[in-house]
């Protein structure tokens, strides 16, 4: 009897526990397997894609955004502009378009860029030379292939009374074998009736190896007709002696010059003829002549 009472003790739980506690007491393993890979299934598919109107929305009062609506695009287009990248980049090219020419184009454009830089230049010069009290001019120039000089000149003008100026001008010039030049000019002018001028001009000048040479003009100019004249005078020159420290006269005389127009109004000619005294040499006078022609436009 003892034999039976532990198997029907173990039927008694068993079935007890079915009943009650609702256990699997003998299951299958491999039909428990596939019904919890359905259940899997089933969840992952229910949570991967859910149904926009399954879900309720966090933001009731929120405006939907809808990338193709036509109001967003009219924001976006009055931030950007209406016009597309090629109409931009065309409008550039119309103007911003350079004239194509055949030939070299290199020398030209260094040409007109050399041009521009001494416009620039001379527009700098012109302004500071009017916010100077005197006149000033620059001039480059030269005395031969090898003699390249530099020249800057000032020039003031002072009227003293209603008939009667009085004009300086200085001259500074530098070159490659010249080497220092100064030139100092005083003019006096005074006007005369009957078109008339009288004058007294004197020049002092100083070479490289500190040289004094002066000369000095005393004439009168008439008017004849309306564009004829005839100027009288005299003229003398000399130097300054530095070991004697004294002012020599080297020559001196008379001249006269006659100034005509000759087949046109443009056209000028003057005649001069002069007698000078050479005091370095025993005092000889000599006659001379000199035909100018001038043209002014």
């Amino acid at each position: 009897m003892k034999y039976f009472a532990f198997p029907l003790l173990l039927v008694t739980a068993s079935v007890l526990a079915q009943n009650f506690l609702r256990l699997p007491v003998f299951s299958n393993p491999w039909a428990e397997s596939k019904s919890s890979c359905k259940t899997l299934r089933k969840s992952i598919h229910r949570y991967r894609y859910p149904h926009p109107k399954s879900q309720p929305n966090p933001y009731p009062y929120a405006p939907i955004f809808d990338p193709y609506s036509p109001a967003l695009a009219a924001e976006l287009m009055a931030v950007f502009g209406h016009d597309s990248l090629a109409d931009r980049t065309q409008r550039f090219y119309n103007t911003h378009q350079v004239k194509r020419k055949f030939g070299m184009q290199k020398a030209a454009s260094k040409a007109k860029t050399a041009k521009a830089q001494r416009a620039t230049i001379q527009s700098i010069i012109s302004n500071l030379s009017k916010q100077l009290p005197f006149q000033s001019d620059l001039n480059l120039g030269s005395n031969s292939d090898t003699d390249v000089y530099v020249e800057v000149n000032a020039s003031k003008d002072w009227q003293l009374n209603p008939s009667l100026d009085f004009n300086t001008q200085q001259t500074f010039r530098y070159g490659a074998q010249s080497r220092n030049y100064s030139e100092t000019n005083f003019n006096f002018t005074q006007k005369q009736q009957h078109q008339a001028i009288a004058s007294s001009a004197l020049s002092v000048t100083k070479t490289y190896d500190d040289t004094y040479n002066w000369e000095n003009h005393l004439f009168r100019k008439q008017k004849i007709n309306h564009d004829q004249s005839l100027t009288y005078g005299l003229y003398s020159n000399g130097i300054y002696n530095k070991e004697k420290r004294d002012i020599e006269l080297q020559n001196w005389g008379p001249y006269v010059a006659w100034r005509r127009p000759l087949w046109r109004t443009w056209l000028y000619l003057e005649n001069e003829l002069s007698y000078y005294q050479d005091r370095t040499n025993d005092n000889k006078g000599e006659f001379s002549t000199n035909i100018q022609f001038e043209m002014a436009f």
